[in-house]
């Protein structure tokens, strides 16, 4: 009767540890350029995607609830700023904003799924679009991130 208990325990547990997370992804381009960084939030009180929406919709009027997320403007360099809610069940480390941006990933966040494909270098990224002949569009991109993906 132990064994089995111990055996739900551990079924239960390691269900709870691949349960999808809700993250806002946070994309800054570069006018003109294939340049963007992408940063992914998460907080526990942010579980559905509804939820997340509403924070974007709160944000866009620079009134965070559950995160807090401003852009520095360069001058002379023209940015724009989209936030999209997605969720997934592999782990996202935390942002540290002061952290470098040395992770590059293909991000693909069509059909309301989030799949990154880690590569060496951003140019390593654009050219396997350029070589499947798979155009960047705005939800299948490559972008430079300081965070990393694990497994579920």
């Amino acid at each position: 009767m132990r064994a089995m208990i111990m055996l739900l325990g551990l079924l239960a547990s390691s269900a709870a540890l691949a349960e999808d997370k809700v993250y806002m992804l946070g994309k800054l381009k570069v006018k003109d350029s294939t340049y963007v960084s992408a940063v992914f939030f998460h907080d526990p009180a942010v579980n559905t995607i509804a939820i997340c929406e509403k924070e974007v919709m709160y944000g866009r009027n620079g009134q965070w609830q559950y995160f807090a997320h401003l852009v520095h403007k360069a001058q002379g360099v023209s940015l724009t700023m989209d936030y999209v809610c997605r969720s997934t069940a592999n782990p996202i480390s935390i942002w540290q904003p002061k952290d470098r941006y040395d992770y590059v990933y293909l991000v693909d966040i069509r059909n309301d799924g989030l799949k990154v494909t880690e590569f060496d270098t951003y140019a390593d990224c654009v050219g396997s679009l350029k070589k499947n002949r798979t155009p960047e569009t705005f939800d299948y991109f490559c972008a430079k991130a300081n965070q990393t993906f694990s497994k579920p």
